[in-house]
């Protein structure tokens, strides 16, 4: 039986609009966890961004509709004579929703944009799950001092708690 013959269940699979516009989405998350809560603001931040991904899968899926429809133009050869590279935007009744950018360069940005958004759910996740939350934390390692051969940029390490107790003189821990 080939791969794409066998039977599958999609029970259990949650949709990229469906998981935003549910757990993930920030005005759920500004109401759970207020304003200056760093959940709520990257997850503020990352709508547009994800808005627009989700409204041009709905342009392909529901052409006409409320999204209008994607419009994809091939290499072409531009005004100066030189080739252009494959752009798309959006359209509904003859009007623009978006304008004409490259596939490519969009492509890389929602990359980096969804693995970002992934990277910060579950870095969050796992900062608020720590086992001994008063004894150690989440932590960003700089650019600057990551190893190149393995960019590690999270790391968890002591509590802003922990070091403090250990720095503290012995005489201040034993009183005499």
């Amino acid at each position: 039986m080939c791969r794409e013959d066998r039977p599958r269940d999609f029970s259990g699979s949650i949709r990229i609009k469906d998981s935003f516009a549910g757990a993930l989405h920030p005005l759920r998350s500004l109401a759970t966890f207020g304003a200056d809560d760093g959940k709520a603001k990257f997850l503020k931040e990352a709508v547009p961004s994800v808005e627009e991904l989700i409204a041009m899968r709905n342009a392909v899926e529901h052409p006409e509709g409320l999204s209008g429809k994607l419009v994809i133009a091939n290499f072409t050869l531009g005004p100066d004579r030189k080739l252009d590279e494959p752009s798309w935007h959006r359209e509904k009744d003859g009007k623009l929703l978006s304008e004409p950018s490259s596939i490519r360069a969009d492509m890389e940005a929602c990359i980096h944009n969804l693995l970002t958004l992934g990277e910060d759910v579950f870095v969050s996740w796992a900062s608020d799950h720590l086992q001994v939350p008063a004894m150690m934390r989440v932590a960003f390692i700089p650019e600057d001092r990551r190893n190149p051969l393995c960019p590690i940029k999270w790391t968890v390490t002591a509590s802003q708690h922990l070091e403090d107790l250990l720095s503290k003189p012995e005489s201040k821990n034993n009183p005499s």
